[in-house]
């Protein structure tokens, strides 16, 4: 198989059902999906219930185990040789996938890196009045090019793994620092990464947002822990 499509979902009742849409018109034929609920109480949940597709592997978990965990068990299980991971709140444009999926196969990559400012050609500082949000991408991304050598522009951005090589890499922050101690893992490794421009349209509420201020210092601490503190 050539693709898995994880959809981690946790309370998008307003855009579950689109996302769930937009995987299955990625332009990729020979694909999976796997939908991963973190015990939703928004009643996003219910609907998943009600998708009868036999293609489609709806996982209900019980507890909130935390994004990260959704991750590494839709990567437990995925037969695809890439992994995308599709977030249920849409940002991310899935037309991309299939110019990611080609880019990262000829390159033989281990992950690929959608960035959603690598084509901007304005000021960082502009962009970060405009969404201070960015603020811990920038922050992130810096530290990670600063001790790894490297020239990223979005290290929180979408995500394309080669499923077999990322199954190897151990996790231990299910939370919001997952993508920060995983990406730091990996570049500690060595392993094959790089970055390409991908659509990107941000929702307009920005009170949805599960990422907030204080979830950065968690994203520090665990790549401050990685870097200089494991072997």
């Amino acid at each position: 198989m050539e693709l898995t499509v994880v959809i981690t979902n946790y309370n998008e009742i307003k855009t579950v059902l689109q996302a769930v849409n937009d995987a299955k018109l990625i332009g990729i034929k020979d694909k999976e999906i796997i939908i991963i609920d973190n015990c939703s109480s928004d009643g996003s949940r219910d609907l998943l219930k009600k998708i009868s597709d036999p293609s489609i592997n709806v996982i209900l978990q019980n507890k909130n185990y935390g994004f990260g965990k959704s991750i590494e068990l839709g990567l437990s299980i995925a037969k695809g040789k890439y992994t995308y991971i599709h977030h249920s709140d849409n940002e991310y444009d899935y037309r991309y996938v299939e110019k990611m999926l080609c880019f990262a196969e000829k390159h033989d990559l281990d992950i690929l890196l959608g960035s959603r400012i690598k084509d901007f050609t304005g000021s960082k500082w502009a962009l970060v009045k405009q969404r201070p949000e960015y603020l811990a991408t920038i922050i992130s991304t810096y530290l990670i090019n600063l001790w790894y050598g490297k020239r990223f522009t979005d290290i929180i951005g979408s995500r394309l793994y080669k499923t077999d090589t990322i199954k190897k890499v151990p996790v231990t922050s299910y939370i919001a620092s997952f993508d920060f101690e995983s990406i730091s893992r990996i570049c500690k490794r060595k392993l094959k990464i790089e970055e390409i421009a991908i659509g990107y349209t941000p929702r307009i509420c920005r009170k949805d947002k599960k990422m907030k201020w204080h979830h950065m210092l968690d994203a520090i601490s665990v790549m401050f822990k990685v870097r200089f503190f494991e072997p």
